[in-house]
């Protein structure tokens, strides 16, 4: 959640264009948008590089941070 009790960031403006108007702005949609990213699903899915070449084999590994939502039998189904 984010509260700022100013009607007036949009003087941030005058003389220096949108240089700190849009950092403000910027930075907290970015903050309020972390909040709905982390819909607490507790899954976290990684590889084993972050870059491959075409053709080669990519380990994924899904790891669920809450036991209680994991897949019985741990099969977990991915699509590319």
């Amino acid at each position: 959640m984010l509260f700022h009790a100013i009607d007036s960031t949009w003087r941030w403006r005058v003389g220096v264009g949108d240089v700190y108007f849009a950092r403000y702005w910027v930075q907290a949609i970015r903050y309020l948008a972390r909040g709905k990213l982390n819909t607490g699903r507790g899954a976290e899915i990684t590889t084993d590089r972050r870059e491959y070449r075409q053709g080669e084999a990519v380990e994924v590994r899904a790891r669920f941070l809450d036991e209680r939502l994991a897949p019985a039998g741990n099969d977990v189904t991915l699509t590319v």
